[in-house]
């Protein structure tokens, strides 16, 4: 019997819980995202401050902080879509259609990926120019 109650305790309660880890995914998705976001923009100030006459090679990783910044800025907007989309089919379809459909919307995982090697790459050059000096 105790078994039972616990097995209907959860079924009676599993969209709280779903619902309450899709949450949590997206908050840690967004913290994620604004952490790429800052250091991609710091970066691109950092790169820029080091262009001078001499040397314009710094161009380079400020460049490639910037499509970082514009790559995560794409992850955040399609997430933003992905989310009322979600919104829109439970309310008009119901659960059914949406568990259905989750299967089938795509992650940000591969742009949230691009943009974390992309910094990660810049800092690198960023850090070969400075110790050769340029």
């Amino acid at each position: 019997m105790g078994r039972a109650m616990k097995e209907s305790f959860l079924d009676q309660h599993r969209w709280d819980f779903c619902k309450a880890f899709l949450e949590r995914a997206d908050k840690s998705a967004d913290l994620l995202r604004a952490l790429l976001f800052a250091a991609g923009g710091a970066g691109v100030g950092f790169s820029l401050n080091q262009i001078d006459e001499d040397s314009k090679l710094h161009t380079l990783p400020a460049a490639i902080f910037a499509i970082a910044v514009g790559v995560v800025y794409c992850s955040w907007d399609r997430q933003k879509r992905k989310a009322k989309q979600r919104f829109e089919l439970v309310r008009d379809e119901g659960m059914a259609a949406y568990l259905a459909n989750e299967k089938k919307i795509a992650s940000n995982r591969l742009l949230d990926n691009f943009a974390f090697a992309s910094i990660v790459f810049a800092v690198i050059l960023e850090g070969c120019f400075q110790y050769m000096g340029l």
